[in-house]
C-alpha cells in the first residue's frame, strides 16, 4: 500500500475524500514535467520551506490599528505652588459601554389642511425620521441588524437571544425574530438579486460547498436533524469582489448548473465531482487542494517527484507574496 494510500485511509482529514478527485493527477503531461523538473533541483532545493510547529500562545494586547474614537482626559493637580513641565504622558486604556436599548417615542402632531376644493382635510406629521422599512412592527432595522449578527456571526441561537434579552427586560420571542429576520430579507432581495446577478454575469468564478445540520423542533420537544449544504459563490480576479450564500438541499451539479446558467465561464474550485462535466464550465482547480494531495505522500528525497512539485507550487506562493 502507498504512503498516500494509508494517509488517505487512516489520517484525520478535514475534509472528506470524494473519490475521483485523486484522478485530477493521473494526467501524463504531469509525469513528464516532473522528470523535467528534476533536472532543476538545485534551484527549486534553494527554497526552505519550514515544517509547522505550533507556537506557544502569547499574551497579545494591541489597540493602536482598532478605528475606535478617542476620548481625551487631562489628568491633573489643582494644588498651588505647582509648574507643569514638559509634555503629558499619554496612556490609551480600552473601555466598553455595553449595548444600550432606548424606546424613541413618537408624538404624532394632526393638522387641519383646507384644499384647493374647499374641503377641510386631516393629515398627520408623520416624516422621514418615523419611517420604519419594517412596517408597523415595535422593532427597528436596528434591532434585526444586532440579531441577524449575533445569530450569523456569532453563532448565537435565537433561543439563547432570547434569554439574553430578557436580562434587559425585554420580551422578545425567538419565533418573532425569526419572522423579522425573513422580513429583512424580503425588503433586502432587490440588493441581494443585484448581487446575485453580478456574479453570474463574470467570467471568472469561484465556488465551494460543505454540509450542516439543520435542526427543527417539531413543537412538541422533540428535535430532528437533517443534512442540508451551503454553497458559496463569489467573482474571481479582475472583478469587485462578491460573495452569496445558498443552502440547498444537495451537493449536486444541479445546483451549480441552476445558479449559473448556460453562460460560459471558468471556475477555480477544489476538484469536487459536482464540477466535472458541466458544458458551460471550464475548470481551474484551487493551488492549495493540489498541493495538499501531494504534500501528504512525499517523502525528505530530492528526486521524490511529490517532493519536487510541493517545492515548485511554494516557489510560486513565493513569488505571488512578493508582488502583493
Amino acid at each position: 500500500m502507498s504512503n498516500l494510500a494509508r494517509k488517505e485511509k487512516y489520517a484525520i482529514k478535514a475534509e472528506a475524500s470524494q473519490g475521483e478527485q485523486l484522478s485530477l493527477f493521473d494526467d501524463v503531461e504531469l509525469l513528464s514535467e516532473i522528470e523535467n523538473t528534476k533536472e532543476k533541483i538545485e534551484e527549486i532545493n534553494s527554497i526552505k520551506v519550514e515544517g509547522y510547529t505550533r507556537k506557544k500562545s502569547k499574551n497579545v494586547v494591541n489597540i493602536e490599528n482598532a478605528n475606535l474614537p478617542i476620548e481625551v482626559i487631562d489628568v491633573k493637580l489643582d494644588e498651588e505652588g505647582l509648574t507643569e513641565i514638559g509634555s503629558p504622558e499619554i496612556v490609551r486604556r480600552l473601555h466598553v459601554i455595553p449595548r444600550q436599548f432606548f424606546i424613541r417615542e413618537y408624538h404624532i402632531h394632526k393638522y387641519l389642511k383646507n384644499t384647493e376644493a374647499g374641503k377641510t382635510i386631516v393629515i398627520t406629521g408623520k416624516n422621514d425620521e418615523y419611517y420604519n422599512p419594517l412596517g408597523k412592527e415595535i422593532v427597528t432595522p436596528s434591532v434585526v441588524s444586532m440579531i441577524a449578527c449575533d445569530k450569523v456571526i456569532n453563532s448565537l441561537p435565537l433561543y439563547r437571544k432570547e434569554k439574553q434579552l430578557k436580562t434587559e427586560g425585554i420580551e422578545l420571542s425567538r419565533y418573532s425574530m425569526s419572522n423579522y429576520l425573513k422580513k429583512a430579507y424580503e425588503i433586502t432581495l432587490p440588493v441581494i438579486n443585484g448581487i446575485s446577478d453580478y456574479i453570474k454575469s463574470a467570467e471568472i468564478n469561484r465556488s465551494d460547498e460543505t454540509s450542516f445540520k439543520i435542526i427543527k423542533n417539531n413543537g412538541k420537544g422533540i428535535n430532528s436533524a437533517r443534512n442540508s449544504y451551503c454553497w458559496v459563490f463569489s467573482t474571481g480576479f479582475g472583478y469587485h469582489p462578491a460573495v452569496q450564500y445558498l443552502v440547498g438541499p444537495t451537493r449536486s451539479r444541479d445546483v451549480l448548473v441552476n445558479y449559473f446558467g448556460s453562460q460560459k465561464r471558468y471556475l477555480i474550485s477544489d476538484g469536487y465531482n459536482a464540477y466535472k462535466n458541466v458544458d458551460s464550465i471550464t475548470n481551474f482547480y484551487c493551488l492549495t487542494h493540489i498541493r495538499r494531495k501531494f504534500f501528504s505522500c512525499k517523502v525528505d528525497k530530492t528526486d521524490d517527484p511529490a517532493t519536487i512539485i510541493v517545492a515548485s507550487i511554494d516557489k510560486i506562493y513565493h513569488y505571488e507574496n512578493s508582488l502583493r
